[in-house]
């Protein structure tokens, strides 16, 4: 366990970047079909994205945010 604990910390890009290249890959393949189902998978799958991002909350103004001005969306 601490083999892949050691692993993922070692790596932590690579696999950001893989998991970002997906998700540019599936939005890409998503906007090419018309189906509704792979549509609805991307948008939950961007929900998941916006709650664990800590840049820009969906409801508050984030961590990049200038003073007094809100987080643009």
């Amino acid at each position: 366990m601490t083999d892949l604990m050691t692993w993922i910390t070692t790596h932590y890009a690579q696999i950001a970047e893989g998991l970002a290249a997906l998700y540019v890959l599936a939005s890409i393949y998503v906007s090419l079909t018309p189906g509704k189902a792979d549509d609805e998978a991307l948008t939950r799958a961007r929900a998941v994205i916006e709650r664990l991002s800590f840049l820009q909350p969906k409801d508050a103004p984030g961590l990049l945010s200038a003073p007094g001005r809100k987080a643009k969306r």
